[in-house]
């Protein structure tokens, strides 16, 4: 609700560590924030797909108080935008662990970006190829060397991408790997640029 909502402190700043293939880092908030984490857990583990929205409206809320600090935030919010160069995507998960969830929670909130700032959504931009064990029981070296290997370009959609910007959106960066390894593969496809915003910073 509004209240609650109104509770969760929303980060006026972006990342300014300097990544491998990440152009830019967009964090909404802070996942130790227990409300912020209730939610993603609820809508993960309890598979409550309306959730998304709510998550999705944080990072709107993010990029709302930027003020155009950055390159993105200002071509989101340009009424000159030109958004046919701009493509925003998800990070993907696997399908047995999507049949086992129902959804993507990551497509859910990229598709209520995307319609918020009248963007075109990719689905199945990035496939992942191997069911890999969860992220969060894995140290940080170990969640490297698990993620490695894991994506690719959906074939059927190569072309799409060259020479475009991209926004990759996910829940929870952590240690940065998986966003990290789905920019390498989408760099390795002639992306222009790939910039990273998700709900919650760990």
């Amino acid at each position: 609700c509004d209240d609650c909502f109104a509770l969760i402190e929303i980060f006026r700043d972006i990342s300014c560590e300097k990544f491998f293939y990440i152009d830019g880092l967009h964090y909404a908030t802070a996942y130790n924030d227990k409300l912020v984490k209730s939610i993603i857990h609820s809508c993960k583990y309890a598979r409550i797909k309306e959730l998304t929205r709510p998550l999705a409206d944080l990072i709107i809320a993010h990029f709302k108080l930027l003020d155009n600090q950055t390159m993105l935030s200002t071509q989101l919010f340009s009424k000159e935008q030109n958004s046919s160069n701009l493509i925003v995507c998800c990070v993907p998960i696997h399908k047995k662990k999507l049949k086992n969830r129902e959804f993507n929670q990551s497509e859910e909130i990229a598709k209520h970006l995307s319609e918020e700032f009248g963007l075109n959504f990719i689905k199945d931009l990035i496939i992942k190829i191997k069911n890999t064990p969860p992220q969060a029981e894995l140290s940080k070296d170990e969640r490297k060397k698990n993620i490695t290997n894991t994506f690719e370009i959906n074939p059927l959609l190569k072309d799409v991408i060259k020479d475009k910007n991209i926004l990759l959106v996910d829940d929870v960066f952590t240690t940065g790997s998986t966003m990290e390894e789905c920019s390498k593969i989408l760099k390795q496809n002639c992306a222009q640029s790939v910039w990273g915003a998700v709900v919650a910073r760990d």
